[in-house]
């Protein structure tokens, strides 16, 4: 990622730093006492002036954001008066950048950036200080303590803050296909007509935006003749990501965009089987501490992604409890905690079952376009997890041909769901359970309930080499009028067994149209291991005074 000085005039901030009569007054080090505390600390950034061509040449002048990200924070500190925080993802590490004392802030908190967007002026801490722009780079968590200084702690400092014109200097070589800034790639050739840009690279992806000729772009991934662009969205002013066709995307001089590498997706060769914990964190600890490595987790979005960083060769799904709110893609990126650190085997869902809206074709449709819009948004601010879509229940979707909704349901995951599977941007999510303790040994019968999932590529025009996986946010035994395992009475040793048949089962290979594909099954939590207080799944189907014996009886824990 490159990072330019956040002050100047284009060509200034084009060139290394500090350019353009910009000087650093005050560099990372350096020791002084602080006139609005009287406390002595080293220096955790740099303190820019401009004095050229005339004195106090800097008051007022713009602030640009260093690299492409997104504001943490954005409003008033004590002493600094004001603070605009942006978080960046460099090779996986994330890094802060600090911009300190500044006035007449254009972004807000959640607002995604793009390098060389102003974002504010320089201040002078109204009043309590000559002007200039305090600028730091850090490792620090400057999300949670956008205040934070270390003082006199010279330990931390070197820890934690790194020069910032050294860090400029050594992180502005960019490959030619993603200068944005430059204009190195723009949009050409559509004889004035402009270009439609897509939620996903397919030609029937939900139209996101318009780009005229000239517009500059930044090509983030290339694929079957369609380039994944970050652009500028006109109406946030901020940064946005779509497809659009490959031919109308060209450099300066005409020459064809050259292809680019694609990040593959994380992939488990084997399914895993873990717990749905529900929000009973207790159980969740037990669990990992019994060797678990796939979880479901609700509403706990710190204790899914810690689960997740601690354990990259398994999977946290996440999710939030919503009931019949009619949450909104904008809701879900809230209220999921959506962030572009995230850890890439972090799985998020979205409605769980039959939340909000039914079954329906109609209801169907209504939650399908929020999923959609989601994966749109999440993409945008640069999120590398797992999204898992569908989430449905025993019994849905509608996958028995001579059902009245039959052909409307399939039409829908052909229209939302296979171009995005296609392109590699979702995972399906699925609640496969069994009705009964024995209906595994029934052969026949398991495409109507534990791999129901297969009607998505029989019928829904999902690539079965594609996509992102299958998982199961909950599984397990569900029989109406009973309930789960815990109801039916079952052992360790019988819940063993259903945990290793059910394993057979999913990773047998999906036979589609006579030719076989490996499964794409990634693992399933069985539900459930804890409980919420809800009676129906303490005393109906919660194991977790079994412990891990079913488990590692099952040979699925370590």
């Amino acid at each position: 990622m490159r990072f330019d000085q956040p002050v100047g005039t284009l060509s200034q901030r084009d060139t290394s730093a500090w350019a353009g009569g910009w000087i650093d007054a005050n560099p990372i080090g350096t020791k002084y006492v602080n006139g609005a505390t009287g406390l002595g600390a080293y220096h955790t950034g740099a303190d820019l002036n401009c004095n050229t061509p005339t004195w106090d040449a800097d008051a007022h002048a713009a602030v640009f954001a260093s690299a492409d990200g997104i504001v943490v924070f954005a409003g008033p500190k004590p002493v600094w008066v004001s603070i605009i925080v942006i978080k960046h993802v460099v090779d996986e590490r994330v890094v802060f950048t600090r911009y300190a004392h500044v006035e007449n802030m254009l972004v807000k908190t959640g607002d995604v950036v793009r390098r060389g967007q102003q974002i504010a002026q320089v201040g002078n801490a109204n009043g309590a200080m000559p002007y200039h722009l305090h600028f730091d780079v850090s490792f620090a968590n400057l999300e949670k303590s956008p205040g934070d200084w270390p003082g006199l702690d010279l330990v931390r400092l070197e820890r934690d803050y790194v020069d910032p014109q050294a860090w400029i200097n050594s992180h502005r070589k960019q490959e030619e296909t993603q200068d944005m800034a430059a204009g190195k790639l723009m949009i050409d050739g559509t004889d004035g007509d402009g270009l439609n840009v897509r939620a996903t690279g397919a030609a029937n992806g939900v139209k996101i935006g318009w780009l005229a000729d000239g517009e500059p772009v930044n090509v983030v991934a290339q694929q079957n003749g369609w380039s994944q662009i970050e652009f500028v969205n006109s109406t946030r002013g901020s940064t946005a990501r779509g497809w659009v066709k490959s031919d109308w995307v060209k450099s300066v001089t005409g020459e064809a965009l050259p292809p680019t590498p694609v990040t593959p997706p994380i992939v488990k060769k084997s399914m895993l089987m873990g717990v749905n914990v529900l929000n009973d964190f207790g159980a969740l600890r037990e669990a990992e501490a019994n060797g678990c490595k796939f979880v479901m987790v609700m509403d706990g979005v710190s204790e899914a992604v810690n689960f997740a960083r601690a354990h990259p060769d398994g999977y946290a799904m996440l999710r939030r409890y919503i009931g019949s709110a009619g949450w909104g893609a904008n809701d879900f990126i809230r209220g999921l905690g959506v962030a572009a650190d995230m850890p890439r085997n972090l799985v998020l869902t979205l409605f769980n079952e039959a939340d909000t809206w039914g079954s329906s074709p109609d209801q169907l449709e209504q939650r399908m376009r929020v999923e959609v819009d989601f994966v749109s948004k999440a993409r945008a601010l640069e999120y590398q997890g797992i999204i898992a879509l569908g989430t449905f229940s025993m019994g849905n979707p509608q996958f028995a041909p001579n059902a009245p909704e039959f052909g409307e349901t399939v039409a829908l995951i052909k229209k939302y769901y296979a171009p995005l599977w296609n392109n590699g941007l979702i995972a399906l999510d699925y609640h496969a359970y069994s009705p009964s303790m024995t209906h595994l040994n029934n052969d026949g019968d398991l495409f109507w309930y534990e791999r129901r999932w297969e009607g998505f590529f029989r019928y829904g025009g999902l690539d079965p080499a594609k996509g992102l996986g299958v998982f199961f946010g909950e599984c397990g035994v569900d029989e109406m009028g009973v309930g789960g395992f815990t109801q039916h009475g079952a052992s360790s040793q019988s819940i063993a067994a259903w945990i290793r048949r059910f394993v057979e089962i999913q990773m047998r290979p999906l036979e589609i149209d006579g030719r076989q594909y490996p499964s794409p099954v990634r693992g399933g939590a069985i539900f459930s291991y804890g409980n919420n207080g809800d009676p129906r799944w303490r005393d109906g189907y919660d194991i977790r005074t079994l412990g891990a014996a079913p488990f590692k009886n099952a040979g699925v824990w370590g």
